[in-house]
């Protein structure tokens, strides 16, 4: 093909075979005569199917045998350099044509200006100079060859042609190598030109659109929206880890751009897309080996230089350990077999329990020594590494990390192998202990543990489909009892130390239990700074061992960020949520879906420590609310909500609604609902984007009959909402009225014919705009003197002055007891008349100044 054109080079450019609206690339070693004899078989069986057609007269023979919706078309396929000066006439021209094809086929986010600059650049081209009667009879006449079919609703057929049209005379004069050239220029300056688009659709929660374009190019991967043609993920090729398909999905795993680039968090992005293959071979083009390996390798070669200091600050505190009576002694697998405890209270002629590390992580999670030397860790207990009250402390000078030998930890009891994996599980703790019942419950939580490993040789069982509740169980209890966080620790400290394969799939599996434990709760005393100097040990690639472990490295790396998250925020409460286990053994983040008041949804990816205020602050953003004082996240289980404590964790509601489904035998999830909950000024809005939100949770609450309106003002608010939605009424266009008056009717006001009255009731709003519906939708709301404030449904049976069903409204200035479904309180009392509360789980008592109840 590229003799017969005269093309000088065909590097980069390939046949495509192009059939019924998708196209895909023809691999160098596929022959042509399959694919024809592929499409004959197909269209003869089109035809089959649709009746015997004859033939016509002076067809060539076989001609009726070509399917019409298959063609092979040229396109060059890799730009390596979209930036180089481009030689060849011919190849110039074939560029030019494929640029005006994909700017046909809206695959640049170009704006209406621009559209109309191209259109008229390509009519030059083609046309040269023309009259602008004879131009507008042009465009007119086939408007959406010339402009992009998303951009063509943005404004009136007429304002596009007068537009096309006065760009097109600007050109007069020109020739058409001259338009060419623009043309071409303009569109070398696109965002993704020389990249390959493949649609996709993305597997599982993110927050972004479900659909997706997969853009590949030489610079490397980027995630498009279909709609805007904007980017809304970019990873060079440096950041992408690896890429994997089958068919009918394609998994890449890369690393996002993140501030702290100490700690890289690994993201994995799995896509349905009948493309999987096209694209892996695609980027192998640009890139046959990922780039993240030797980006890797230049890290490590930097972390070397401090590796030795990283194993002797283990080394000092496995002596810590031993030398304070902390370690069971003998060791589980080594040293002497006799049963003895080595504790504080033996040895409290030559220690103290308190000894200020020197070599402790920066509160920042900095891998290295620390200079530090006013970190003090907690005390420690005989049983389980803590502070005991009836310990003796002898009055000598206390023992330094410095003055301590620099071994490995080793003593005649306590080797190597008791600090290392050995797959054998613990018939006692590893703590020294007299406590039966801690014992037990370590050798119970060492079998959980290596019911992960599997058998030796074998590939390790997925953590996620195995004895989940078993490992909620342990993480239950160390939520329960702090201190058995110390035992669960130094179990996995041990799991994960010097495991003789490394990076195989045993191996890591002991750090995706580390990354699960590490979201829930930390260890205490010399047990913690011994996990974290072993975790900054493993952050860091020993290139000098002839077995490194550059994916214990990453597990290492996530597990140290995560910890000092989870050691600067508020004690978890729960054990961790299946979810949440699932998404710590891939080291990704949780991903919540938070529910808006008007039907749409926000993704937000957290880790396990972040708080309900830090989940609330990424909504806000997220939004782009200017003000997000008064709004909450309320968790929703069937009929009950309530709003979040700022101090909260969502990973505790997940787990807490987990575990009552399952005791239910109940299918349903949780829900967390973005919505406003003070109204400190009620008549007041910050910006457009909250007063849509104020406006749909007024309307679901009076759906859900928990605002006093009238019938009249419910039927006007429906036909307000469908005139704000619909716009005008249209018979052609019919609306569904009786599920509008479902959603946003009270339950009393949902009676037959109402449908109708609604219908009419839009008919009177013909020429109304949506802004003016909605305000007036706002006006009918915010009427209600008490608007804003909190209503809750309740009974009484104090006094029969007031129903015995009734509500209770709280706002900014006052409670109100009112009949449900009035607009006039009973009783009302300002909040500074309330003397005291008495708040119980199912009553309230309120105390006033009056001394009424």
């Amino acid at each position: 093909m590229a003799r017969t054109i005269k093309l000088k080079t065909a590097a980069g450019w390939s046949l495509y075979e192009v059939k019924s609206n998708q196209e895909r690339a023809i691999k160098a070693t596929e022959y042509v005569a399959d694919f024809l004899s592929a499409w004959d078989r197909d269209s003869g069986s089109k035809k089959k199917d649709a009746g015997t057609v004859r033939k016509k007269k002076g067809d060539a023979p076989g001609a009726s045998g070509v399917s019409a919706d298959s063609r092979l078309i040229m396109k060059k396929r890799v730009f390596r350099d979209i930036q180089q000066d481009i030689t060849d006439p011919v190849e110039y021209g074939l560029l030019f044509a494929q640029a005006v094809d994909g700017v046909t086929k809206d695959v640049y986010p170009i704006t209406e200006r621009t559209a109309m600059q191209l259109a008229a650049l390509k009519a030059q081209v083609l046309f040269g100079d023309c009259t602008a009667a004879s131009a507008e009879a042009r465009f007119v006449q086939d408007l959406e060859s010339w402009i992009a079919p998303r951009l063509i609703p943005n404004q009136p057929k007429e304002a596009w042609v007068t537009g096309i049209v006065k760009q097109y005379q600007k050109l007069r004069g020109q020739s058409a190598e001259q338009a060419k050239a623009l043309y071409l220029e303009s569109v070398r300056g696109f965002k993704h030109y020389g990249a390959a688009l493949f649609p996709a659709k993305h597997k599982g929660l993110w927050p972004h659109s479900e659909s997706v374009l997969i853009a590949v190019s030489s610079g490397g991967i980027d995630f498009v929206h279909p709609r805007t043609n904007e980017t809304t993920l970019s990873f060079p090729y440096k950041d992408v880890k690896s890429y994997e398909h089958e068919p009918g999905l394609l998994t890449i795993t890369a690393v996002p751009a993140n501030e702290d680039s100490e700690f890289e968090a690994t993201e994995v992005y799995p896509f349905f897309t009948e493309q999987s293959d096209e694209i892996v071979l695609l980027i192998r083009e640009y890139c046959p080996t990922t780039e993240y390996m030797k980006k890797t390798k230049v890290a490590s070669v930097v972390w070397d230089l401090d590796y030795a200091s990283l194993v002797r600050d283990v080394e000092k505190y496995r002596s810590a350990l031993l030398e304070y009576g902390i370690m069971r002694r003998p060791g589980p697998d080594g040293g002497s077999k006799k049963s003895m405890f080595f504790t504080i209270r033996k040895r409290a002629g030559t220690v103290r329990s308190k000894t200020p590390p020197l070599f402790a992580a920066d509160s920042t999670g900095t891998i290295g020594r620390s200079t530090n030397d006013s970190v003090r860790p907690g005390s420690v207990r005989s049983r389980l590494g803590d502070e005991s009250d009836d310990t003796a402390v002898s009055p000598v000078a206390p023992l330094a990390l410095e003055d301590m030998p620099a071994g490995p930890g080793v003593t005649d009891d306590y080797g190597m192998s008791d600090w290392s994996f050995s797959g054998k599980p613990l018939m006692t703790s590893l703590i020294a202990t007299p406590d039966p019942e801690v014992e037990n419950w370590a050798s119970e939580t060492s079998a959980v543990l290596l019911k992960f490993v599997g058998p030796p040789g074998a590939t390790a069982p997925d953590i996620a489909s195995g004895d989940v509740q078993a490992l909620q169980a342990v993480l239950e209890r160390c939520v329960d009892v702090p201190p058995m966080a110390n035992e669960l620790y130094l179990q996995l400290i041990k799991n994960t130390s010097s495991h003789p394969q490394p990076d195989s799939s045993q191996a890591l599996n002991m750090w995706k239990l580390m990354a699960i434990a590490v979201g829930v709760c930390a260890p205490s005393g010399w047990v913690l700074e011994y996990t974290k100097a072993h975790l900054r040990q493993y952050c860091v690639i020993d290139n000098k061992s002839k077995k490194p472990r550059p994916e214990e490295a990453q597990h290492a790396r996530h597990c140290l960020r995560v910890l000092h998250r989870t050691i600067a925020t508020a004690v978890r409460k729960c054990a961790p949520s299946a979810d949440e286990i699932a998404q710590a053994i891939r080291l990704t983040p949780i991903r919540v879906r938070i529910h808006l008041m008007d039907g749409n949804a926000r993704v937000i990816p957290i880790d396990p420590p972040d708080t309900c205020e830090m989940v609330l602050t990424a909504v806000l953003e997220r939004l782009k609310l200017k003000n997000g004082r008064g709004f909450a996240i309320y968790e929703q289980y069937k009929s009950f909500q309530r709003a979040l404590h700022p101090e909260q964790k969502i990973a505790d509601s997940l787990y807490r609604w987990e575990k009552i489904a399952k005791t239910e035998n109940s299918t349903e999830h949780v829900r967390f609902v973005f919505r406003k909950r003070l109204f400190l000024a009620a008549q007041q809005s910050t910006g457009p984007a909250e007063e849509a939100l104020l406006r749909a949770q007024a309307l679901a609450e009076i759906g859900a009959g928990l605002y006093p309106v009238t019938s009249e003002e419910a039927i006007q608010l429906v036909a307000l909402f469908a005139q704000s939605y619909y716009g005008d009424f249209n018979y052609d266009v019919p609306v569904q009225y009786q599920s509008l008056c479902d959603l946003y009717l009270p339950p009393a006001f949902r009676q037959p014919g109402v449908a109708k009255q609604v219908e009419e009731r839009h008919m009177s709003f013909l020429g109304m705009t949506a802004d003016q519906a909605n305000a007036e939708i706002m006006q009918i709301v915010r009427s209600w003197p008490y608007y804003g404030a909190a209503i809750f449904e309740v009974t009484q049976n104090y006094t029969k002055e007031v129903p015995q069903s009734c509500w209770f409204a709280v706002d900014s200035k006052a409670v109100h007891i009112m009949p449900r479904q009035s607009k006039q309180p009973l009783i009302t009392h300002r909040l500074s008349e309330i003397v005291n509360f008495s708040p119980s789980s199912n009553s309230l008592l309120l105390i006033t100044e009056d001394g009424r109840k």
